[in-house]
């Protein structure tokens, strides 16, 4: 039986320690590859719209324009991944789900709940 395609991972923050802690803790699914991170912005839209990300690892409060304003701009523009919302603040919680979020996660990122969500998506996946 062939493997599964690796899920390609894209990660969205401003603060450049949440970032490499998230891509860190992902290199301990083999199933999973990063297929592109982003501090700002620009940076971000171009990532989000030329690296065809499986998922999206976004955070919501980041200068210039916040993770839903993004999130909007890019599926505009014809963009389909999954988005897990990932912030410090339970505070977007509502607005995210109206988003259609797959998951929302509190920074600092726990190990344990990372791997539950990983292990929906990939069940989620699977059954598409």
């Amino acid at each position: 039986m062939a493997e599964p395609e690796k899920i390609q991972v894209a990660i969205v923050d401003d603060n450049k320690d949440f970032l490499e802690s998230l891509k860190d803790h992902l290199s301990f699914f083999p199933e999973i590859e990063v297929c592109g991170t982003a501090t700002q912005y620009r940076q971000a839209r171009e990532l989000l719209l030329n690296g065809k990300p499986d998922l999206v690892f976004l955070d919501i409060e980041m200068p210039c324009k916040n993770g839903f304003e993004l999130l909007n701009e890019v599926r505009k523009k014809g963009c389909a991944f999954s988005v897990i919302f990932y912030t410090a603040y339970d505070k977007y919680m509502i607005q995210a789900l109206r988003e259609s979020a797959f998951d929302y996660i509190i920074k600092p990122v726990d190990m344990k709940e990372l791997k539950l969500v990983i292990e929906r998506f990939k069940k989620q996946r699977a059954e598409q």
